[in-house]
């Protein structure tokens, strides 16, 4: 019995025993739980904040490296531009040399042409400077009507002429041009396009004589019309007038005389023309 007591009491102790450690711990687990909680908290702030350091360090560092390729594209850009365009002007100059030697003869060959134009066109109004001088064209308003149009005539059907020419060896040129030539194969062609210009302009010269020499024929016609239509005029006038009468001797004197009588140095001119005319 007392053993029993005892043992139960014994339980009864071991129960309480256990009991208060159950509450002791508790409070103990408690604080413990509480404490690895903060201290997870406190490790993970150092953590979040490294994270955050190196994001922006991160971020940062990949701003700074496209700034700086950025402005080593503008860099090369520029130098790439400039390399470029030195390149080009390299290549066109080159090219443009190129030209103006391969058009040398040609140029040359202006030079001659606007020399031999040039040329013809002086002894072409010379020419016809004297004609007009010689034969008294100008002293009337009919001959300098009349020498204005032959004129225009000659001078325009001149200058067809020459831009005819001029663009029939342009487009031979060019034609030529188009397929590769040495420099001999380039001086042959305007040498032979040379003598095709010193041909026009003595076919040039050759018309122009004629031309002018008809137009001498035609105003020496001309002339004599007026001439003849003038002396019948006075002779109307003379048969008609007081001054012509046959009464009157001092007037028939001057009518027989050549060196008064109007009319008589006409009929010499007349004669002298028809001479010149015939030989």
């Amino acid at each position: 019995m007392i053993y029993f007591i005892r043992s139960n009491g014994d339980l009864r102790k071991y129960i309480l025993d256990s009991n208060s450690i159950i509450t002791k711990s508790y409070p103990t687990n408690s604080y413990i739980n509480k404490g690895k909680t903060a201290k997870k908290k406190i490790n993970m702030i150092p953590i979040c904040l490294k994270l955050f350091t190196v994001l922006f360090l991160g971020l940062s560092c990949f701003f700074l490296e496209c700034l700086f390729k950025k402005e080593n594209m503008q860099i090369s850009i520029l130098k790439f531009n400039k390399d470029h365009l030195r390149t080009l002007a390299e290549k066109e100059s080159e090219i443009i040399n190129k030209l103006e030697y391969m058009n040398g003869p040609y140029n040359k060959f202006e030079e001659d042409f606007k020399k031999i134009t040039v040329s013809l066109i002086r002894n072409v109004l010379e020419n016809w400077e004297d004609m007009c001088y010689i034969n008294n064209v100008r002293l009337s308003i009919y001959g300098r009507k009349w020498e204005q149009e032959k004129f225009d005539y000659l001078f325009s059907e001149i200058l067809k002429d020459i831009k005819d020419i001029h663009r029939k060896i342009f487009e031979e040129y060019k034609e030529y041009e188009k397929s590769y030539h040495t420099d001999k194969e380039y001086s042959t062609f305007f040498k032979k396009k040379k003598k095709d210009l010193n041909q026009f302009e003595k076919m040039q010269y050759k018309w122009t004589n004629k031309y002018e020499e008809r137009c001498r024929k035609e105003w020496e016609y001309l002339e004599s019309s007026r001439d003849l239509e003038k002396l019948r005029n006075e002779q109307k006038s003379c048969n008609l007038g007081k001054s012509c009468n046959q009464d009157s001797p001092r007037n028939l004197e001057s009518l027989n005389n050549p060196k008064t009588c109007p009319l008589k140095k006409l009929f010499q001119k007349n004669e002298y023309r028809r001479s010149r005319s015939i030989m």
